[in-house]
């Protein structure tokens, strides 16, 4: 059988620098399981669950592009026949 495991000291240990993260206000590293910075008192952990899926972040700049061309051919297709009439 194994040796018990001795839960005395489990919180004596330092965090890893996995188990950080940092505070988007101040930019200290907070502990990922705190819900606010003990520096400043910014919520932590709110951009993560609000921020788009990289499939949505990578979409919405080939709309952008697609929209500015779209925009940019009817100016042109205006300004042709508008000179086209005179």
């Amino acid at each position: 059988m194994s040796d018990p495991i001795d839960l005395s000291k489990a919180g004596d240990e330092p965090a890893d620098r996995d188990q950080l993260v940092m505070c988007e206000r101040c930019g200290r590293d907070v502990p990922a399981d705190s819900t606010r910075c003990p520096a400043c008192g910014a919520p932590v952990g709110a951009a993560f669950q609000i921020a788009p899926s990289s499939e949505t972040a990578q979409r919405w700049p080939g709309l952008a592009r697609f929209g500015a061309g779209l925009f940019l051919g009817l100016a042109v297709a205006l300004l042709l026949a508008y000179l086209g009439v005179r």
